[in-house]
């Protein structure tokens, strides 16, 4: 007898879908600071969209021929990228202009995105694990499936539009630093 203790069915049965839905959120996010960002620095933007086309590439890839490659793909990088991110709000990056050597504070869309590519590396090892494959039980209703892939469809909608919301609301990126005052809405006036 196994000591192993698999996932129930349904959990499993989202965690695919819900690591490539994941993906496409964070990479929702990213698209949209590219131009703000390509403005202030060349390579700051370039990075978010290689960033962008790495995690479509990567939510694509799992979703299509998911296997545990993939899975420690999508986990790497984001553990890359939330590295990258903090270091950004904490020393600063060790290069670059000198807006991006200050450490910047932290936005809705950043911890959108730390969410989100934690969510996906979480989701996609449980998919891909040999040991979290589903446990034979008696058969559950469908329902049960479908109810739980809308649920981790759900929180990662909530989370994009939580990243997103600043940019829908006509807020720019800006590198506010901690310290700074917050932006004026009427600052032109």
């Amino acid at each position: 007898m196994s000591t192993e203790r698999a996932l129930p069915r349904p959990l499993t049965d989202a965690a695919r879908p819900g690591a490539a839905a994941a993906l496409a959120g964070a990479a929702t996010v990213h698209a949209t600071v590219i131009g703000e960002h390509y403005a202030e620095w060349a390579l700051a933007g370039a990075f978010f969209l290689a960033l962008l086309v790495t995690e479509t590439f990567l939510g694509l890839w799992l979703w299509r021929w998911p296997s545990r490659h993939a899975a420690r793909a999508v986990a790497v990088t984001g553990v890359l990228t939330v590295a990258v991110w903090a270091v950004s709000r904490t020393t600063g990056l060790p290069f670059g202009p000198a807006d991006f050597r200050v450490p910047e504070a932290v936005g809705a869309p950043d911890v959108a995105c730390v969410v989100l590519e934690q969510l996906a590396a979480i989701l996609a090892l449980l998919a891909t694990d040999r040991h979290t494959r589903p446990r034979a039980t008696r058969e559950r209703p469908a329902a049960v499936g479908h109810a739980t892939r809308l649920g981790v469809l759900g929180v990662v909608l909530a989370v994009t539009a939580l990243g997103l919301g600043p940019t829908l609301a006509g807020h720019p990126h800006e590198h506010q630093h901690h310290g700074d005052p917050a932006p004026s809405a009427h600052s032109g006036d």
